[in-house]
């Protein structure tokens, strides 16, 4: 029998959308050489050439739903009996009680379970099991409820699992789209009974991987102009060492950089990617005061680590003014006043508890024009006035920009009100 070697396993490709969105596309590379049944089955049902069965269920994954997600864990799909292309979403209570019960192989000679707890067609024997163990992420596995009950449903382990290990057979991994997957682990769930998502998560069109065809991905962006090699999550990342607080801080200014290159040559769409990616490490990775002041031998050293504290909060208040400059961009203006209001809190609340973390004037004023330009595009007009009033004010009302915008705000409000006027003359003619 001929070696295979990992460039000749074959690939295959699950497109997603969320809620009707597409979301991206998932590469996931089979293990044909471990697991040769699993593999076959897997890629047939991406393909569909198997067509449909006796019974008359269709053979693929193309239309079917995502049943389980649960965070820091795995997300669950393949139940193609019960949860393909339905017609209401989210399914009924009974629905839900028989969804994850089902699956069918394309292996159509083989034994079949059919009762009223579940229907499992052409089920087929756990392949891999020694090498089976789930110390990594994104693993691609057979799920089923017994000893060579394998069908079509399959997880994606988003999490180091190692009960799982040796329990379920590997068959593939996870090459591009981890993203996706991220974000399908993060949708809301109707409950934990059964954690089956508020938002259908659906397999919108499947097939074979063949090199050289696209990978579509619209919740992130993978340019890596600025030097952006990271991966989305950093929980997913191996490039570099999370405790070196120093490197952290330079992962997440770089990111943060990329999103400033797209942004200058107008592309705000993925710069808000770049900078939302950029505030998630800073989020995630970011380090406790205490556990710095901790890392400290000597006075220097805690000065050191003091700055890197305060940098730390300087590159997020940084980053919330960039994503509300980006989504006030994009005319999404409800998000740009949201982060510009994070600013603010971020700025009122820390110059009270750490001196060194400074604020300008300016930043007050950015922060107050932002809204109140969201509000007059908004045709909310009163509060923009308010707040266009407070940036000019702060600023001793030498911003021109800012008295035009404030001016325009004024004359649109007379408008109005004169339009109103002239409506209730004619109502009491």
């Amino acid at each position: 029998m001929a070696i295979i070697t990992n460039l000749d396993r074959e690939k295959c490709y699950l497109d997603i959308s969320i809620d009707e969105k597409p979301i991206g596309r998932i590469v996931i590379e089979l293990f044909n050489d471990l697991a040769p049944l699993s593999s076959e089955n897997f890629l047939k049902l991406c393909t569909g050439e198997a067509g449909k069965n006796a019974e008359g269920i269709n053979l693929s994954f193309k239309g079917n739903y995502f049943h389980r997600a649960i965070k820091n864990f795995i997300i669950q799909a393949g139940d193609i009996v019960h949860c393909s292309d339905l017609q209401k979403y989210p399914p009924s209570a009974d629905d839900l009680n028989i969804i994850g019960t089902g699956g069918a192989s394309v292996y159509l000679d083989n034994d079949s379970d059919i009762s009223d707890e579940v229907q499992l067609h052409n089920k087929f024997i756990d392949e891999n099991l020694a090498n089976s163990t789930f110390e990594t992420t994104f693993n691609v596995a057979m799920s089923n409820n017994d000893e060579n009950s394998n069908t079509s449903q399959f997880f994606i382990n988003t999490y180091p699992s190692p009960h799982l290990n040796n329990k379920h057979p590997i068959f593939g991994k996870v090459l591009h789209g981890k993203s996706v997957i991220r974000e399908i682990e993060n949708v809301p769930i109707i409950s934990k009974d059964n954690y089956f998502p508020i938002v259908a998560v659906k397999i919108e069109n499947c097939g074979k991987f063949e090199e050289g065809m696209e990978i579509p991905c619209y919740n992130a962006c993978y340019d890596t102009i600025g030097g952006d090699i990271y991966e989305e999550y950093p929980d997913d990342d191996s490039c570099f060492n999370k405790d070196d607080y120093a490197k952290v801080f330079k992962v997440c200014e770089t990111i943060k950089n990329s999103g400033n290159c797209l942004f200058k040559s107008k592309d705000f769409k993925n710069c808000l990617f770049k900078f939302t990616k950029a505030l998630r490490y800073v989020e995630e990775l970011q380090p406790e005061k205490d556990v710095l002041i901790t890392q400290s031998n000597t006075e220097q050293q805690n000065l050191t680590n003091y700055k890197l504290y305060i940098d730390f909060l300087l590159l997020k208040k940084s980053l919330y003014s960039n994503m509300s400059l980006a989504y006030l961009k994009l005319e999404k203006y409800a998000d740009s006043i949201k982060y510009s209001k994070f600013m603010i809190d971020m700025i009122e609340l820390y110059p009270k508890y750490e001196p060194k973390f400074k604020v300008e004037k300016s930043d007050f004023v950015k922060c107050y024009y932002r809204i109140g330009k969201c509000y007059m595009l908004w045709n909310r007009l009163d509060k923009s006035k308010d707040f266009l009033t407070k940036a000019s004010d702060l600023n001793n009302q030498k911003d021109k920009l800012i008295l035009k915008d404030l001016e325009t705000v004024e004359n649109m409000i007379i408008q109005k009100e004169e339009g109103t006027k002239k409506s209730l003359a004619k109502f009491f003619q």
